[in-house]
């Protein structure tokens, strides 16, 4: 019950308010008339617009008494002398009036064509002769304003003569049998309509007549197809050529139209048309040629001339044909706009700019002109209303790649780097059939840094263009960068063949099959890079390099030889080759090497290094120490170097210098169990027995089986005079090496 109250009180609420719109529009109907009939049009012109807006809301824009609204503003606008303005309001009324028109025309002829159908199916001639008639009547009526508007008498056939509004008159009930189902009915209209060779029906009308249905067009051509046997005129043949899909029957049914009526342009154009959609220009062209022979001013033929020409390369000649149809016809877009493509294509931007602007003029949303506009601009060199006019191509078109290409050239040559980048991505995405857009995009991430985003547009490139070498060096490049080795090698390789002798990218090449560990397939590339640079010693010490890695330690040394000998040796090749003499023993030849490299770089603290450990290998702990001392000083965090300057001084016997080496090094590394243990021979060489059996102790718990370790331990057990440890010692030794149970047996017996 309460919901029952809810409803009428929401439905008082809607009467009321509608009464109250529909009172809030009398008063200003009322107020706007009052101006108008006062010749107050300014305030009229004001008061009617908000009338319009009001009624828009109340009526929805296709109402009648918005038409009417309209044609009064438009009265108003004319009066005040303001043509352009007055023809918008009356173009608006005129379509909504004819609106209007054809609902009442469709009330009036739907019953009758419903009747006509059962007449059909009865076969009642009589009664379909009533009904056409009654058709006929109504398509008449409302062709002819006199019969509409009594109150405005017009002189009859200012626009139409009787027969071409007879023809149109069959088209419409044609079209009236058509959306009915009547096809053989409004085929016998169609016909009659196009047999009477008028004016007004032209090819344009009757290709923009029929709606662009595939199952209206099938049996539109079934019916055509039957009416063959009974058409003495040939007409069907033409609309079958119309309705036709398959080009080649289009061809013969157009043909055979023209046989029947050689005469008839429209034949003769539609056969035109189907070859020119075809791309059969140049049989266009003469069929194009033929309607001007009948008619020297037929402007669709003249068009057509001008487009075959255009199409078959002869640009001069179709801005001749171009220039003709504009004579004709000057208001024409589609003329001026092959017109300046023409003049493009002969290479006159500056003539084709004012044939393009007057097509937008003609035709202001075309984004294929403003785009043709702005390439004009730009072989002008007017870079500023070249952007502009690409601008306004993307404005209409947010999808036209060849417009962002050419923002992308526009940004790039004035240095706006992530514009064009941008630019260039949106071409590259909506316009790929571009093969430079991938070039210059790569290439532009490329110079930028972007190699990871390059890899892609630049691939795309070189799948089109594989020779292009600017682009593959590029793609090696990033192939290394981003560690693809293997398409780094194919790059390479496919460059090497055409420039086999190029040193950096033999360089590249070696370098990356050494990333890949083929080492063999590197030395063969730097060894080929030795055919025609044999002097080329950067490539001898990474040849060098590589064998000592394979272990080709002779022939490491041969090659670092020889870069030595064939230029002014530098530190790297000394060093280099003085790590080969010592992977290979020969510790002697390492430390002359080594004094080398130290001569050439005297702070080199590596060497230093280097040299204390070749060193220690000839048992000359001493100067050993001296290298590991300096080095040490600037390495302070380096536990091995510590290390080995421990091992050194104990060497020496110098086991306090030892001791603070190796407690250094321990700090550092406190898990390893070799610094504790030369730490406890330290504290045995100063007699510090029972802390050196703790630190041995520490190591064992680090390394529990380490010989050495336990051999160290039983010594010092047994100078601290503890037997029992000595004994486990010994049976724990005894187990892990016999030799040394025997060695520390001995020393013990022997004392």
């Amino acid at each position: 019950m309460k919901t029952l109250y809810s409803s009428l009180f929401i439905l008082l609420i809607a009467i009321q308010v509608s009464a109250q719109d529909s009172d809030e529009l009398i008063l200003l109907q009322a107020k706007a008339d009052n101006y108008y009939n006062q010749g107050n049009y300014s305030n009229a012109i004001i008061v009617f617009e908000d009338l319009l807006a009001e009624q828009e809301t109340a009526y929805g824009k296709d109402d009648i008494r918005v038409g009417e609204t309209l044609n009064r503003l438009g009265e108003m606008y004319s009066i005040m002398g303001m043509p352009d303005i007055a023809d918008y309001y009356f173009q608006q009324a005129i379509l909504i009036f004819k609106n209007s028109f054809q609902s009442e025309k469709n009330a009036l002829e739907i019953p009758l064509l419903n009747l006509l159908k059962i007449y059909s199916y009865q076969n009642d001639s009589l009664g379909m002769q009533i009904v056409e008639k009654q058709l006929h009547s109504i398509s008449t009526i409302f062709q002819s304003p006199n019969n509409i508007y009594p109150e405005f008498p017009l002189e009859e056939n200012t626009l139409f003569s009787p027969e071409e509004d007879m023809a149109f008159d069959k088209m419409n009930l044609g079209l009236s049998y058509m959306e009915h189902g009547l096809y053989s009915e409004a085929a016998i209209q169609f016909n009659e309509a196009l047999d009477n060779r008028t004016d007004n029906l032209d090819l344009q009308f009757l290709m923009d007549f029929f709606p662009d249905d595939s199952t209206l067009a099938q049996n539109m051509t079934d019916a055509f197809s039957f009416q063959i046997d009974y058409d003495t005129t040939g007409a069907s043949y033409f609309y079958l050529a119309l309705f036709n899909s398959s080009k080649n029957e289009a061809y013969g049914f157009i043909q055979s139209y023209i046989y029947n009526q050689p005469s008839d342009l429209r034949g003769l154009l539609l056969y035109s048309n189907l070859l020119f959609e075809n791309g059969e220009h140049f049989d266009a062209l003469f069929q194009y040629q033929k309607v001007l022979w009948l008619n020297p001013q037929n402007l669709d033929a003249q068009i057509g001339v001008g487009l075959c020409l255009y199409h078959l390369g002869e640009f001069r000649d179709a801005a001749s044909a171009l220039r003709r149809s504009l004579k004709i016809d000057p208001y024409n877009h589609i003329s001026y706009y092959y017109l300046g493509l023409s003049l493009m294509a002969d290479e006159n931007f500056r003539e084709a700019i004012p044939n393009l602007t007057q097509s937008l003029l003609l035709d202001p949303e075309n984004s294929d002109t403003y785009y043709n506009l702005g390439k004009s601009y730009f072989e002008s060199g007017k870079i500023i209303q070249a952007r502009e006019a690409f601008n306004r191509t993307i404005n209409i078109n947010p999808q036209y790649g060849p417009a962002f290409y050419y923002l992308g050239l526009i940004n790039e040559n004035i240095m706006e780097i992530e514009k064009a980048v941008n630019a260039y991505s949106q071409a590259w995405e909506y316009s790929p059939e571009i093969e430079d857009v991938h070039y210059r995009l790569g290439m532009l991430l490329y110079r930028t840094g972007q190699l990871k985003q390059a890899m892609e547009p630049l691939r795309q490139f070189i799948i089109t263009q594989p020779d292009s070498i600017h682009v593959l060096k590029a793609m090696g490049e990033i192939f290394i960068s981003e560690n693809r080795f293997p398409e780094a090698i194919d790059t390479y390789n496919r460059i090497r063949e055409i420039f086999p002798e190029e040193l950096d990218i033999n360089i590249a090449l070696a370098e990356s099959y050494y990333q890949l560990k083929y080492f063999e397939n590197a030395i063969n590339v730097y060894r080929d890079i030795l055919l025609f640079d044999d002097e080329n010693y950067e490539v001898m010490i990474r040849m060098g390099s590589i064998f000592n890695e394979l272990g080709e330690f002779n022939e490491a040394e041969i090659i670092f030889n020889e870069a030595i000998n064939c230029t002014i040796p530098t530190m790297q090749m000394y060093y280099q080759l003085a790590l080969t003499y010592g992977i290979q023993g020969k510790f002697m030849s390492a430390i002359l090497a080594f004094q080398e490299a130290l001569l050439l770089k005297p702070d080199d603290v590596q060497i230093k290094y280097q040299l204390g450990v070749a060193y220690m290998e000839v048992g000359d702990c001493n100067i050993a120490a001296q290298f590991f001392e300096e080095y040490v000083a600037q390495n302070s965090n380096d536990e091995i170097a510590f290390f080995l300057l421990g091992k050194c001084y104990f060497e020496t016997s110098d086991y306090p210098a030892a001791l603070l080496a190796l407690q250094r090094a321990n700090g550092l590394s406190q898990n390893d169990h070799r610094i504790l243990y030369f730490i406890g021979k330290s504290l045995s060489g100063l007699d510090e027995e029972l802390d050196a059996a703790r630190t041995f102790r520490e190591a064992l718990k680090i390394d529990p089986e380490d010989p050495e370790i336990y051999f160290a331990l039983g010594k010092s057990y047994y100078k601290l005079n503890k037997n029992k440890k000595v004994k486990e010692t010994l049976d724990i030794l005894n187990m892990l090496d016999r030799t040394m149970y025997n060695q520390l047996r001995s020393e013990i017996s022997g004392r």
